[in-house]
C-alpha cells in the first residue's frame, strides 16, 4: 500500500528568497506568498530520499518504486489485466492444469469467446500465460501458466477464497445499504 495522504495532498511551502538586482544593489528579498506544489513536484522533491513512515498501519512506499495511484504509473495496465473481471477466473482455472480455449470457455460460465480471447491475449502479453500451438488439423492451442503466473495464482486463489467465505456478509451489507438508499436505475438494471 502507499501513503495516499502524502501523495494526493497538495503541499504548501514558502519558496526560497528571490534574488533581485536594482542597479548596483544586489540583495535578497523574500517572497511572502505561498507557492502550491503539485503531486508530481512533491514526488520529484522526495525522490532523493526514502519517505518517513506514515501513520500506524500504513505502509509507505520507498522512493523510486512505482506509484500505483499515479495516472502514468507503468504498473497500472498490468494491474488492470490481472484484476479484471475475467482474468482472476482464467488464472485460477489454469492453476489446476493446462486448458484449451474451449475448455476454458466451458469452465468459466458467462464469458464470451471475444472476452476470453482478449483476456488470454493480455495475460500472455504480460507473461503470465503461455500459449502453445500444436500444428495439427484443426490447430490445437493450449494455455498454461508460466513461472510468473504460477507465482501469482496462490495470491489470487486466496482472494477468491476470501470472497467465497465473506459473500453472505457482503450481500447482507449490500442489502442494508440498498434498504437505506434508493437504488440508482443503472444499478437496478444489473439485477
Amino acid at each position: 500500500m502507499v501513503d495516499v495522504v502524502g501523495l494526493i495532498r497538495v503541499q504548501l511551502r514558502r519558496p526560497k528568497a528571490a534574488r533581485t538586482t536594482t542597479g548596483a544593489d544586489t540583495r535578497y528579498r523574500p517572497k511572502h506568498r505561498l507557492e502550491r506544489l503539485t503531486v508530481v513536484q512533491v514526488r520529484a522533491r522526495d525522490a532523493d530520499h526514502q519517505r518517513q513512515p506514515g501513520p500506524v498501519g500504513h505502509h509507505v512506499e520507498r522512493a523510486g518504486s512505482p506509484d500505483l495511484y499515479a495516472a502514468d504509473c507503468p504498473v497500472r495496465p498490468i494491474y488492470d489485466d490481472i484484476t479484471s473481471r475475467w482474468a482472476t477466473l482464467v488464472l485460477t482455472t489454469l492453476m489446476t492444469r493446462p486448458h484449451r480455449f474451449s475448455q476454458l470457455a466451458a469452465r468459466i460460465g458467462g464469458i464470451s469467446e471475444k472476452m476470453l480471447a482478449q483476456t488470454l491475449r493480455a495475460l500472455t502479453r504480460d507473461g503470465l500465460v503461455n500459449r502453445t500451438v500444436v500444428p495439427t488439423v484443426p490447430i490445437q492451442v493450449t494455455y498454461e501458466l508460466t513461472a510468473l503466473g504460477t507465482d501469482l495464482t496462490p495470491h489470487l486463489a486466496a482472494l477468491v477464497t476470501w470472497v467465497s467465505r465473506h459473500t453472505s456478509t457482503i450481500q447482507a451489507a449490500q442489502a442494508g445499504y440498498d434498504a437505506d438508499i434508493p437504488i440508482p436505475p443503472a444499478v437496478a438494471n444489473r439485477r
